[in-house]
């Protein structure tokens, strides 16, 4: 860490100490699609393999010591990032997201009434077979969204938020018609790789909450990244409480459907009680993306220009920095604004949630930027090509 290390004493020998934090980023990463043989690797450097559960579980144990790392050279404000696809199979996370899309297009609109049980065992039996499994499936399923609601008042509650993997695979033997949503279901082994991802996330969460350290969940493709959503979801449920935000999801402003979801899950959080953590990019996977679409036939999911993702990405920072809760005082910013652009940090200073006057009377321009902005320098060197960048934290 010699690099990040020359950034730091030049920092601290500019009286900058207190705006420098370090983060660790582990990049490896694997993909369904294979680069072509002989093929240069791509631009980004990404390590395009699965070699097994033996290697998921080294990713894990790197992913851990780049937290310790973490602990010990910033306790109070360091981060840590974690690729989801060195954790787990990608065939696995691509199936995964599938099966979440079948289950809320199964389960969405008016389908399936959540509110009045009556109601929605009626409808609940014209989906599935009238047997004592999908009738326990039925209660248990009832109960999850009662206690959903328990948690958010007043909140609409989808049934697909509280259908976990093992219930979807149970499920998909018991549709009354073999539909997208059977056929998307995953097999036992495979729910059983899923457990097994879900335990080393689990155990990453744990370990950087035990640690003081935070830790942002990179995001992949579009067919990877309804999964990710989901285990992010879960981990900020249940690590994001009390003190802040421990994990942070992240969100590609070059997609069009990125808006609605960041609203929507901070919307979650607010509702259910817990802090939301994001960090906020432009996007990586563009040129990937438009291709995938154009190869399989579906809609482009990026933005029509880049004055649109500008749009889009300048909205999520304005909409994270000044939502409700960071207004009223429940919960911290906790974004991290992932950017080379100078705009981008005049941005997050002109809309932190405190009062821009009376810190300038009181602390001065660069007082105000120590006081509300960290700047994280990141290397990561186990990618093959060296990549260096900023990112700016409001805490």
């Amino acid at each position: 860490f010699q690099a990040e290390d020359g950034i730091r004493d030049c920092l601290l020998s500019r009286g900058l100490g207190d705006v420098y934090k370090r983060q660790l980023d582990y990049a490896a990463e694997a993909d369904v699609e294979d680069a072509a043989p002989g093929a240069a690797p791509p631009p980004s450097s990404r390590v395009y393999d699965y070699a097994g559960e033996a290697a998921c579980d080294a990713a894990r144990d790197v992913f851990a010591g780049a937290i310790e790392a973490v602990a010990r050279v910033a306790p109070e404000d360091g981060f840590a990032a974690i690729k989801v696809t060195a954790l787990g199979q990608p065939e696995l996370l691509e199936r995964w997201s599938s099966g979440l899309v079948e289950t809320a297009r199964l389960f969405g609109g008016e389908r399936l009434p959540t509110s009045d049980r009556g109601a929605f065992e009626a409808a609940w039996f014209g989906l599935f077979t009238d047997s004592a499994a999908s009738r326990a499936a039925a209660a248990e399923t009832f109960g999850a969204l009662e206690a959903a609601r328990a948690r958010a008042p007043g909140a609409a509650v989808r049934v697909a938020d509280v259908i976990s993997v093992k219930r979807m695979r149970e499920l998909s033997a018991l549709c009354r018609e073999a539909g997208p949503f059977a056929a998307a279901a995953l097999t036992e082994e495979e729910g059983a790789l899923a457990d097994a991802m879900l335990d080393r996330l689990d155990g990453l969460a744990a370990l950087a909450a035990a640690r003081g350290v935070r830790v942002m969940v990179d995001a992949e493709h579009t067919y990877f990244q309804p999964a990710i959503d989901h285990i992010c979801l879960e981990l900020m449920r249940k690590y994001n409480r009390g003190g802040g935000a421990v994990v942070h999801n992240t969100y590609q402003c070059y997609l069009t459907a990125t808006a609605a979801k960041l609203e929507r899950h901070a919307a979650l959080a607010a509702r259910e009680g817990w802090h939301f953590g994001a960090k906020l990019v432009r996007g990586a996977y563009l040129h990937l993306e438009r291709a995938r679409a154009a190869r399989l036939g579906y809609a482009d999911p990026v933005h029509a220009c880049i004055e649109d993702t500008h749009a889009c990405f300048d909205a999520a920072v304005s909409f994270a920095l000044t939502r409700p809760d960071v207004r009223s005082g429940r919960s911290a910013a906790n974004v991290l604004v992932a950017s080379h652009l100078h705009v981008d940090v005049a941005l997050v200073v002109r809309r932190a949630p405190v009062p821009r006057r009376r810190l300038l009377r009181e602390r001065g321009p660069r007082q105000l930027l120590h006081h509300r902005l960290s700047l994280i320098h990141i290397s990561e060197p186990t990618r093959q090509e060296a990549i260096s960048y900023a990112v700016f934290c409001l805490k």
